[in-house]
């Protein structure tokens, strides 16, 4: 603490305009004011600030053994994204954590332990059926491969049947199947986590096909990437801010198709997890589903379904 003081203008601003990329780990304050009132309401005021910005969240992965070796690549994944964990008890194939920092880094950070978890038992459990490519994609050296199939294929039929259920007079062009790898894998993992969860409600269905256009997105943005249907690419609709998917073809083609410069429109059929779905009216402020009433975890439903335009 010097002996002299220099007067400095200060204007308050709010925090989403702050970039605030600091952690600090202790409890020892170095605060100067006029008087001692002076510094304590600068203390709380601070306090309730940081506060304010951190959120405590928990989460939960699937990882069959090893589970000290993982504890150490996890914590070095929190380390670098500046935010505390806290392991719980653990239970069969399940490690679960407390998660505390500010909300993008803990975003940041659930990703990233997610894709090490499905790594990790990607290695592991190579040879499972329901996690292995499927048989008619054969063989591929790319990453991502866009396959046309014959229209003579049931494949083909099954899919101009369903579009032709509400777009009767539609002409389909082609089909091409998206053969993404790293894709399937985060999908096929993540469908057998929900199986594993809602093992006691044999009767949900929690795997659906609808259909996606981009508008002016194109496709390949989305079959290119590595996470799929991008929430980057989303804007606020009657349901929040979210990506938006369709029983019927009549509601996303053709007026959310993407429509290329010959004339002709491109959308998706996507295999879709619902998971535990919320069905509730349109409410534009919603951000993300709800939690569920019943549950004592406090788990939050897997996707939101509503009706529109039929």
């Amino acid at each position: 603490m010097s002996d002299q003081s220099t007067p400095v203008a200060y204007t308050p601003k709010s925090l989403d305009l702050c970039s605030l990329q600091m952690v600090t780990t202790n409890d020892e304050w170095d605060i100067t004011g006029i008087n001692s009132a002076a510094i304590t309401l600068a203390e709380t005021v601070i306090r309730k600030a940081i506060d304010s910005a951190t959120i405590s969240e928990q989460y939960s992965i699937s990882l069959d053994k090893d589970l000290d070796v993982h504890k150490e690549q996890i914590k070095s994944i929190t380390t670098q994204q500046q935010i505390q964990i806290h392991f719980q008890q653990e239970c069969s194939r399940q490690l679960s954590m407390i998660l505390k920092g500010l909300k993008p880094t803990i975003q940041e950070a659930k990703l990233k332990i997610t894709l090490y978890a499905h790594d990790t038992l990607k290695m592991q459990v190579d040879d499972e059926n329901e996690l292995t490519i499927p048989k008619d994609w054969s063989d591929q050296k790319e990453g991502c491969k866009l396959v046309e199939i014959n229209r003579n294929d049931p494949i083909f039929i099954r899919i101009e049947n369903c579009m032709k259920e509400t777009l009767s007079n539609t002409k389909i062009e082609k089909i091409e199947r998206v053969q993404n790898v790293r894709m399937w894998n985060h999908y096929s993992f993540r469908r057998r986590k929900l199986k594993e969860d809602f093992c006691d409600k044999s009767d949900l269905q929690i795997e659906m096909e609808l259909f996606h256009g981009t508008r002016t997105t194109p496709p390949s943005e989305v079959y290119n990437g590595e996470y799929g249907f991008d929430i980057t690419f989303s804007t606020s609709g009657m349901w929040g801010i979210g990506v938006y998917f369709a029983k019927n073809a009549s509601y996303s083609c053709p007026s959310y198709a993407h429509k290329l410069s010959n004339g002709k429109c491109q959308a998706f059929l996507a295999q879709f997890l619902t998971g535990d779905v919320y069905d509730c009216p349109s409410n534009p402020k919603l951000r993300r589903p709800p939690k569920k009433i019943e549950s004592i975890s406090g788990l939050p439903y897997n996707s939101i379904s509503g009706t529109t335009g039929g």
